[in-house]
């Protein structure tokens, strides 16, 4: 049986970095499971679960209730996006659902249906326009729901990031 000095010394270094994360795992727990604001703290043995919505909107101070609303998401799962600014949430649904809203004023911008699988779905250089990456091309539509181009050198996209600096949106492709 022969000695490999590089499998050796590879396996080595892959046990010093995982005892290395242990280590800053443990220190840092205590910075990750902090309890601040926010939770509920269970009476006689009740179940956290058990508390539902409806029990919220009524025990709730009335800025809270103000917070609360219901989205009926259907067509899931969904890619999720925020504008640059924060306002605005694109809700993308892998079966061709696609909604724009002011979620701070749940307001709703757009909503529409592509008839086609979603792959990914991202804001542009703000709510005004996003990009689509559908099952057969990358589409961009306006903030009504309009298409403005249809990009066919990009055949069936699955991954969309848009570099807000630059102006440049990145997208990777399938491979057949």
């Amino acid at each position: 049986m022969s000695f490999d000095k590089k499998l050796y010394d590879k396996i080595n270094r892959v046990e010093r970095i995982e005892k290395v994360l242990k280590k800053d795992m443990r220190q840092n727990n205590k910075y990750l499971e902090q309890e601040g604001e926010g939770y509920m703290i269970p009476e006689d043995g009740e179940k956290t679960l058990k508390i539902s919505q409806d029990y919220l909107k009524e025990n709730l101070p009335k800025f809270n209730k103000d917070n609360i609303f219901d989205l009926e998401l259907n067509y899931g799962p969904y890619y999720i996006d925020y504008s640059f600014n924060g306002s605005y949430l694109l809700i993308a649904g892998e079966r061709g659902h696609v909604s724009i809203f002011n979620w701070r004023e749940k307001d709703l911008i757009c909503e529409f249906n592509v008839n086609e699988k979603i792959r990914n779905a991202k804001f542009l250089q703000n709510e005004t326009m996003i990009a689509v990456a559908q099952k057969s091309k990358l589409f961009i539509y306006d903030k009504q729901g309009i298409e403005l181009h249809s990009l066919d050198y990009q055949p069936r996209p699955k991954f969309l990031e848009f570099l807000p600096y630059h102006f440049l949106l990145v997208s990777a492709l399938k491979n057949k």
